[in-house]
């Protein structure tokens, strides 16, 4: 990355973080290329109004709970996968 970039903390719940960094490890150079690339994604269907339904973004934010559910959901996809994939 340039040298013109900012350094900044964020807070995750551990499991969608293991998420982030098994895609950042299949996907992308690192943890931050993958952010980098989520946030400019966002932005880009924000400004071509996929948020502008009738609901706030603010609206559209997912809770901590739900973030985990979701990775603690997803992580279970992958590790059933795997033992399907284990069993072949």
């Amino acid at each position: 990355m340039a040298h013109n970039t900012k350094t900044f903390n964020v807070s995750f719940p551990k499991e969608l973080l293991a998420l982030v960094d098994e895609a950042a490890k299949r996907q992308f150079a690192s943890r931050s290329d993958l952010l980098r690339t989520a946030a400019l994604e966002y932005i880009q269907k924000e400004q071509d109004g996929a948020h502008h339904d009738g609901q706030s973004t603010h609206d559209a934010c997912v809770s901590d709970k739900e973030a985990i559910d979701v990775a603690n959901s997803l992580l279970e996809r992958y590790k059933q996968d795997f033992r399907n994939l284990s069993k072949r």
